[in-house]
């Protein structure tokens, strides 16, 4: 996605990623997307369901009256109708905690998506338009089938923890920094990160092999004195670290300041060289 000219020229400076928060800014874009393709089409004139005209009219009533009955916990039988509930939906969404907005988000996908018009022609494009507004918000979060998922998983998550592990050691530093300068949402330094990532598996591979200067190549080789491993997978390794640590590869664009370094791409460097790391310190 092309950066704003604000941000291409340094005029404001580029948001940090959102973890488990949401902002008024983008719970208003979510909120505005979900009236604007979805509640407000309903065209009935007369409040209350009874007086729906249309097939539309009667499932927005319908999602209506099950916000009311199951997000509010208010009896069914004093249901409003839907347009008295606008403000009602729109408090949910701008004044909710990010995982209410995001149930309620999904709760609304789901709903709609039992229905083969809106399946077809409307909740695609939903879903397209949120996506690109958490992109844009920097939110480590997409939707994937309907639900809310996170870029990094749990596993991600915890290989690069275990790759941190105990402090105090050269490559866990290097690690833990990493970690920090990707996800400060102050001042997040991608560049930096990645040079932190490929320190700290440089200096691995200096500590299993009692060489400073030691090669990913060597750390394996030493490994497969004890353990044998195939020749196609040392290969594999061997090719992606080289794409980490030679001039042709990502070093290539952390020394030339021209090129952009992403926030995909240094969260790509943490999460792989975390799981590089942990299969060399714990290969059994």
């Amino acid at each position: 996605m092309q950066k704003p000219f604000s941000e291409r020229h340094g005029l404001i400076t580029e948001k940090p990623a959102l973890g488990d928060e949401m902002t008024p800014r983008l719970a208003n874009l979510l909120w505005s997307l979900l009236y604007a393709d979805i509640l407000s089409q309903h065209q009935a004139i007369d409040d209350g369901y009874f007086q729906a005209e249309t097939q539309v009219d009667r499932l927005i009533e319908g999602f209506s009256r099950h916000t009311w009955v199951t997000k509010l916990n208010r009896p069914a039988d004093i249901f409003p109708g839907h347009r008295s509930c606008i403000a009602i939906h729109k408090g949910l969404l701008l004044e909710s905690t990010w995982n209410i907005v995001f149930d309620y988000t999904e709760d609304l996908i789901f709903y709609f998506s039992q229905d083969p018009y809106f399946k077809q022609h409307s909740i695609p494009g939903l879903i397209k338009n949120i996506n690109h507004y958490l992109e844009q918000e920097r939110s480590v979060y997409r939707i994937c089938d309907g639900q809310f998922t996170n870029l990094t998983s749990s596993t991600e998550l915890q290989s690069v923890e275990a790759a941190i592990g105990a402090k105090g050691s050269g490559y866990e530093r290097h690690m833990a920094n990493a970690k920090s300068l990707l996800y400060d949402r102050k001042n997040p330094d991608y560049r930096n990160s990645i040079k932190e990532s490929i320190s700290a598996l440089e200096s691995v591979c200096g500590e299993i092999c009692q060489d400073p200067k030691a090669t990913l190549g060597k750390c394996l080789s030493k490994i497969n004195e004890h353990r044998h491993l195939h020749a196609s997978f040392k290969e594999g390794l061997g090719k992606i670290y080289g794409w980490s640590s030679d001039d042709g590869g990502i070093r290539h664009s952390l020394t030339d300041s021209s090129q952009e370094i992403k926030f995909k791409e240094a969260q790509l460097m943490l999460v792989l060289i975390s799981g590089f790391i942990n299969y060399l310190k714990y290969p059994d």
